[in-house]
């Protein structure tokens, strides 16, 4: 029998290097015997390494309604919050996550093996977190259609090197899909390019004039016009828009921007055009009259002289607070502007009627209507 008091007095050291001789010479040293192979059984044992525990993924740490969809992809409970990696890897090729109200970083950590992520019908998603997507590395479909994105993360892309459609589609009011069509409309003597809805992404829009000039028009994020351009194309020239892009994503996507087969920007393709005519402002001097016999007069202005005389008839009517019987327009109601020129000949008036009524302040509303239209907008 062996003395169990005797074995636990038994230590030794293995040399780092795993010289088992010099060990076996140190256990020689306290204990001969079958005591030396027990011993030496036991210093094995210990030296072994552990093993390593699984990797899991915690599901509870991200935004409730991605946790909700993964839950659901992979038929898991309600209360499941670790999942093994593996799973997350290798078993969930599409995942749809629609009315999220806004996305965190880590939402999508460990999807290497999706291809097609969905977020959309998301009314209120109104920006995304750097680098969101970074470790969907299989990722061929991402749609962001019918959302509030206003701009994406630099280098969104980056990481997706398999990214082949890209859609950013928005909401038609009904559930249903419609482009935004960029017009043009002539503005302050020139053209600028319109949509119907505010852009969710900043807009340019290149232009030419028939003239030879050319540019391009940008609409700002959240925006619905550009700014006026091509302000110097002469009487009589076309400007044309052409199809619209977002600079921001291009520039995102870098040298891989030729590897989509469509990045679907919900624009439309169709350009439009205007032709290049002047446009009339009428102002009053001075603006405010007084009640008793006050007397305004109407001139009229053109953004840019027109090769054509041009004869404009102006009109008065009541505005807020005021009646007919309040003024008087008169009775010499033209205006004309030469060619060449862009101020208004002639003389028109806007007088007010006292009563003995104490009121507040009325107003009237003066208006002009070209004769002919003359070449005027």
């Amino acid at each position: 029998m062996y003395d169990l008091e005797e074995l636990g007095r038994i230590s030794f050291d293995v040399p780092k290097s795993g010289d088992w001789r010099t060990a076996w010479e140190n256990v020689r040293a306290v204990a001969s015997g079958p005591l030396v192979a027990l011993a030496l059984f036991a210093a094995v044992t210990v030296a072994a390494p552990p093993r390593a525990a699984a990797q899991n993924a915690d599901i509870c740490s991200r935004t409730m309604q991605v946790a909700s969809e993964i839950r659901k992809a992979k038929r898991l409970s309600s209360s499941v919050c670790l999942v093994p990696v593996t799973e997350l890897e290798n078993r969930l090729s599409t995942l749809r996550v629609v009315g999220v109200t806004s996305i965190k970083s880590g939402d999508f950590d460990d999807l290497r093996g999706t291809d097609t992520l969905t977020l959309a019908e998301s009314l209120q998603l109104t920006a995304l977190p750097d680098s969101p997507f970074d470790e969907m590395t299989s990722l061929e479909r991402l749609y962001l259609y019918e959302t509030r994105l206003t701009s994406l993360p630099t280098g969104m892309f980056d990481n997706l090197t398999r990214l082949r459609l890209v859609q950013l589609f928005r909401s038609g009011g009904q559930g249903g899909m419609f482009t935004l069509e960029v017009k043009a409309e002539l503005h302050g003597g020139g053209a600028r390019a319109r949509i119907d809805e505010a852009a969710p992404l900043t807009v340019s829009v290149p232009w030419t004039a028939s003239g030879g000039d050319s540019g391009v028009a940008t609409i700002a994020a959240g925006s619905r016009t550009s700014a006026v351009f091509g302000a110097s194309a002469s009487l009589g020239e076309t400007i044309t828009l052409s199809n619209p892009t977002f600079p921001g994503v291009s520039e995102s996507t870098s040298d891989r921007k030729d590897n989509f087969r469509s990045f679907e920007l919900g624009l439309s393709s169709t350009a439009t055009s205007v032709t290049v005519r002047p446009t009339v402002a009428l102002a009053l001097s001075p603006a405010s009259i007084s009640e008793n016999g006050g007397v305004s007069t109407v001139t009229a202005t053109l953004s840019r002289a027109s090769s054509e005389a041009v004869t404009l008839t102006v009109a008065a009517a009541a505005g807020a607070g005021a009646a007919a019987a309040d003024f008087d327009l008169s009775a010499a109601r033209t205006l004309t502007i030469a060619a060449g020129a862009t101020a208004s000949t002639g003389a028109v008036t806007v007088t007010a009627n006292d009563n003995t009524v104490s009121s507040p302040a009325k107003s009237v509303t003066v208006s002009a209507a070209a004769a002919g239209g003359n070449g005027v907008a």
